[in-house]
């Protein structure tokens, strides 16, 4: 784990534009476009390819071919998963080599990598070629596949959409999808299915979007399609989309993302030097399951280098990892891949790390495609021009993933780790770091920096060490320690021991619910300095399940209905909370070695 590795076994000549599926099991296939030429009067072609990896990075099988034909042209795979572990892959393809006009087709495959049913023609309507075919699985088990329909005359390009059954057949004939067809292009389409069992597509929309002083702007929309492959809400604006068509196409390299809960993320380029400086951002911003925008855009990260190409995933920890390609303007040559992981609200978790390895010379990563793997961690695969034995290779490399067993690991240059199963020891680097324990008896150190550590499962033990850090233990009988530096502390349910540690920051202890700590098994909170340290009760409704969350009172020494009350027992200090209204504690904590309590040790 964690070292690039070659993907393609065949390495004559090229093989470029990967795509990646993750697995149900914790694996992945990888599918990429190869270019075989024998030279010598034999066939020449540009196939399609493809291998699968298990949930430990092994290789299952050999290397097999997705769609050959002689002297034809498949390319641009797109890889999207269906229900019950099965998948379907999208496809350009030419009958006349690569510079001929291109076709959209489509297959289905079952869970072992064999086809199920033939290879179908997606695009009917009339129409010069049709280019960019995504597909996107739907919750009754077939799919949509979406291209674009370059008109090449007076017509502009369209978006087309048509419905596949689980076994590829098709349901129909395509359809446009986007309804402002009297403006410029539309192009870049992303297709995603979301959590909901709903299907969002994406793309450009050239100058629909009305700006200042009577000027138009591009802007990213969207069409929603329900679990059966039905519009539910057409051509509707998401976001602006600032830039400029360019040899790097960089006005159409955003991507979509499916968040848990039925939402949506984002990640795009803002090529429009709005910002008072001469550093162009790329942009994250979430949505929910209807594309209404849920917080502002987040800036990943800015520069005065080219920026291309985004690639967002939400992981099964439910952080939210963004990767993009950047080409140096200094006189250096080459590009880089580059990748950062933010929290689901958007909060940066990591500093930005480089994906893939470099070698001397002139040297290439690009053509990134991301996905996050089940169980934690996420796989990255890309074009590489160092890597095989002749021209460009698929690469790729995994980051922030455990095994099944007992491990002991440090994190690797993403800052991200995720034991999953066994009982782990996960360290930290000194760098904002998040650890997640996942299921068994974990240990996680931080070892300085601004670090999120995630027990999961079992009864684990989290040391924040130095740096603010947010610390949640989850299910299991959880020791938490932030060490120094200001904290934020949260044990979840269970019986916990919650250590502030000794110094003069503020430590926030963080409830969310009357179960995270029970009357009959309560949290005992540790090192609470009075003056700096607070509870935070904001979390929990103190009316127990009313429509809205409302606050507690403050009752002192008496219990009262839906209100917070301390006593002092032992040399330590009781907290309690009601939120039935019975005047007895639904809620409760003890404070360590304490004698005294006040509204101003709590948030109510």
């Amino acid at each position: 784990m964690g070292k690039q590795f070659l993907v393609n076994s065949y390495q004559n000549n090229w093989q470029r534009e990967p795509d990646v599926l993750a697995r149900p099991n914790g694996g992945f296939t990888v599918v990429w476009s190869s270019y075989f030429n024998e030279f010598d009067g034999g066939p020449s072609s540009y196939v399609l390819s493809g291998q699968s990896y298990d949930a430990s990075g092994r290789r299952e099988g050999g290397e097999f071919i997705i769609d050959a034909v002689d002297g034809g042209a498949s390319t641009v795979p797109s890889i999207m998963p269906l229900t019950n572990g099965r998948y379907a892959i999208g496809w350009s393809y030419s009958s006349d080599g690569i510079l001929g006009r291109e076709q959209s087709w489509v297959q289905a495959f079952n869970v072992d990598d064999t086809p199920r049913g033939s290879a179908a023609r997606v695009d009917t309507s009339q129409l010069f070629q049709a280019v960019t075919t995504r597909v996107a699985g739907t919750g009754d088990g077939g799919f949509l596949a979406l291209y674009i329909a370059d008109q090449s005359d007076s017509n502009f390009d369209d978006v087309y959409v048509r419905r596949f059954d689980s076994s590829g057949r098709t349901q129909g004939k395509d359809v446009r999808v986007n309804t402002k067809v009297d403006f410029l292009d539309q192009y870049g389409v992303e297709a995603v299915s979301l959590t909901n069992g709903n299907v969002l597509a994406i793309w450009n929309s050239e100058e629909t979007l009305d700006g200042p002083n009577g000027s138009r702007d591009f802007e990213i929309r969207g069409s929603l399609f329900s679990p059966e492959g039905k519009a539910i809400r057409s051509d509707f604006h998401i976001t602006i989309n600032v830039g400029a068509i360019s040899s790097f196409g960089q006005g159409a390299h955003f991507d979509v993302t499916g968040l848990q809960g039925g939402g949506f993320a984002v990640a795009r380029f803002d090529y429009g030097f709005r910002h008072g400086t001469e550093k162009d951002p790329l942009l994250l911003q979430t949505f929910d399951a209807a594309g209404r925008a849920t917080a502002k855009p987040v800036t990943v990260y800015a520069t005065e280098e080219v920026q291309y190409d985004a690639e967002v995933a939400q992981l099964a920890t439910g952080e939210i990892v963004v990767v993009w390609e950047q080409r140096p303007i200094n006189g250096d040559v080459g590009e880089d891949l580059y990748g950062r992981i933010f929290s689901a609200g958007g909060r940066a978790l990591t500093g930005v790390f480089q994906v893939g390895e470099n070698f001397d010379g002139y040297d290439v990563q690009e053509e990134a495609s991301l996905k996050a793997l089940a169980g934690g961690g996420f796989v990255v695969a890309y074009t590489h021009d160092n890597l095989d034995a002749e021209d460009e290779g698929v690469a790729a490399r995994i980051f922030g993933r455990g095994t099944g067993g007992n491990d002991s690991l440090g994190v690797d240059g993403s800052g991200y780790l995720a034991g999953g199963g066994g009982n782990d020891v996960l360290t930290g680097n000194g760098r904002s770091n998040v650890l997640n324990g996942g299921s068994g008896n974990d240990r996680l150190r931080a070892e300085g920096g601004s670090d999120a550590l995630s027990g999961g499962d079992g009864r684990d033990v989290l040391l924040g060490q130095s740096g603010h850090d947010s610390l949640r233990g989850g299910n299991g009988d959880d020791t938490l320690d932030g060490g120094s530096g200001a904290d934020r502390l949260d044990g979840g349910m269970s019986k916990d021991r919650l250590h502030a540690g000794k110094d003069s920051s503020r430590d926030v202890f963080d409830f969310n619910s009357i179960r995270d700590s029970r009357p009959s098994s309560h949290d005992i909170l540790l090192d609470f300095d009075r003056g700096e340290d607070v509870i935070d009760l904001r979390g929990i409704d103190a009316r127990g399940g009313s429509s809205r969350n409302d606050g507690f009172d403050y009752s002192g020494h008496r219990a009262q209905a839906h209100s917070v009350w301390w006593s002092e027992r032992n040399g330590d200090v009781v907290v309690s909370a009601d939120v039935t209204g019975d005047r007895t504690a639904d809620f409760q904590l003890r404070l360590d070695n304490l004698t005294r309590f006040s509204s101003e040790d709590v948030l109510l």
